[in-house]
């Protein structure tokens, strides 16, 4: 008898576990994407609303237990970063800036206002309980009204639904925008329809957000991250237009081709190292004259994708489709939009609201597979540009290329008209370098992009300099060309 309740009790807790792993609000292993109409203003109102409608990513950045609760931080962009688009973050999105779950399965949400949202994700049907609570008493009551089976990102689930009623504090029913409006909790996937809990319960949040895809496993338009936007394969080839046009004489154009000639990731996935075949035809007006700059090289491109802070965090990160290349969309790639145009609310703090009112905008859009797709940014007296127009990708051919001289010529300076020399292409220190054509200058560069020497002399000392990778460029009367050489101690 004392073997059956033991056995008994073995089975109620398995159980009990088994159960508590479903009808949960938010899994740290996975990452969700929302698509509905998001506001973008202080959760205090402070400044005008502003919308944006798309797909936001919601994902933990950390967790860890106090007693018997768990608390679970959405990840965010913070300040510090050595990634270069992580200077400002956004500390709260469409699930707030954090959950904590309860020893018995109750699950707290937070708004921008930090009020606490409760949810109660294991009551069964005709289950009720107080979601949230005004400072004068009134309150949203929360119901499990059904059970059904819902479709969820083509798979069929169970779900509960939870329908919300607004009460005065004497329990009269109260008119309030919230009135019959449902969350769908899914047995497996989480909260399949929700709402912004940042703003909730104000108006703005009332308009229902769309479970879109989920991470682990990899299911419908799911959140990407740094190592999916870089991941490029041998032979892909991309061609950008980048632009700068200043109030001034200082503007470019440059249209550059890229190839992937070799791949190698460490082993710990961190590290994507790849070679490329470079080809660039610029045209500068440098103090209103025409110059024109060509490369022809092989170079290496290294992403960390650890450091791409803002890239990698789900929260925040709109994926927009349709937006810049509707046969894109319709080819199934992910669009990661990483907003750069937000103050910032301290040294240490994350960002309070767009800029809106300024004029500086930058918004670049990432792609997976196609690295930076889109960057427009402009001020008061400039504006830039960095455009894929064109790409190979396997059998995927989109866009328009260039001309078909434009880059070929590049070729054809160097091979038939200038040539240039610069050697050894691995040195300890003296370089030498040589042109068919009059060399006006030449100039070193390391590989931070800083100018260390600038000479007209055909003869180089890098002594002084540490061991590395360095940049020659040579400006001649026919052209500027760039060589890579390496220099060791």
């Amino acid at each position: 008898m004392k073997k059956l309740l033991l056995t008994c009790l073995i089975y109620i807790a398995i159980t009990n576990i088994g159960t508590a792993q479903n009808y949960s609000i938010i899994d740290a292993s996975k990452s969700y994407s929302y698509y509905g109409q998001l506001d973008l203003a202080n959760y205090d109102g402070s400044y005008t609303s502003s919308y944006l409608s798309g797909i936001v990513g919601v994902g933990i950045d950390s967790s860890v237990t106090i007693g018997a609760d768990e608390y679970h931080y959405f990840s965010s962009m913070k300040r510090g970063s050595t990634d270069e688009y992580s200077e400002y973050c956004i500390a709260d999105g469409v699930l707030g800036s954090k959950a904590i779950v309860k020893a018995d399965g109750t699950t707290v949400l937070f708004n921008g206002a930090n009020d606490s949202i409760f949810f109660s994700p294991f009551l069964g049907v005709d289950a009720s309980w107080k979601m949230y609570e005004w400072d004068n008493g009134d309150y949203i009551l929360a119901s499990v009204i059904s059970g059904i089976e819902y479709s969820v990102l083509g798979v069929t689930d169970s779900v509960k639904v939870i329908q919300l009623k607004t009460f005065d504090n004497e329990d009269n029913p109260l008119a309030h925008y919230f009135n019959n409006e449902s969350f769908y909790l899914s047995k497996n996937y989480g909260l399949v329809v929700s709402y912004d809990i940042y703003h909730f319960p104000k108006p703005s949040s009332s308009n229902s957000l769309l479970l879109s895809g989920i991470t682990n496993p990899n299911m419908g338009e799911y959140p990407i991250t740094a190592a999916d936007i870089y991941n490029f394969d041998v032979g892909d080839l991309f061609q950008h237009e980048v632009s700068y046009s200043p109030m001034s004489c200082d503007g470019y154009v440059k249209y550059i081709e890229r190839t992937i000639l070799d791949k190698t990731v460490s082993a710990n996935l961190d590290t994507m190292v790849y070679s490329v075949e470079l080809k660039s035809f610029e045209v500068k007006s440098l103090y209103c004259s025409n110059d024109t700059v060509y490369i022809l090289d092989t170079i290496t491109e290294t992403y960390i994708v650890s450091n791409k802070v803002g890239l990698n965090a789900a929260s925040n990160n709109v994926n927009r489709y349709g937006s810049y290349a509707e046969t894109d969309y319709t080819r199934g790639i992910a669009y990661k939009t990483h907003f750069d145009y937000y103050y910032n609310g301290g040294n240490n703090e994350c960002v309070s609201k767009p800029i809106g009112s300024l004029s500086i905008y930058d918004v670049p859009v990432y792609a997976e597979g196609l690295g930076l797709y889109n960057d427009i940014a402009s001020d008061f007296d400039w504006s830039s540009s960095n455009v894929l127009v064109y790409y190979e990708k396997g059998s995927t051919i989109w866009g328009t290329p260039f001309e078909e001289d434009l880059l070929t010529s590049v070729e054809a300076i160097e091979s038939n008209s200038i040539q240039i020399s610069v050697y050894p292409n691995s040195t300890s220190g003296s370089l030498s370098v040589q042109a068919n054509s009059k060399i006006e200058n030449v100039e070193i560069w390391n590989v931070q992009g800083e100018l260390i020497i600038t000479t007209s002399k055909s003869q180089i000392n890098l002594d002084g300099n540490p061991a590395g990778i360095y940049l020659v460029r040579v400006i001649t009367e026919g052209g500027t060309f760039t060589r890579k050489v390496s220099l060791f101690k």
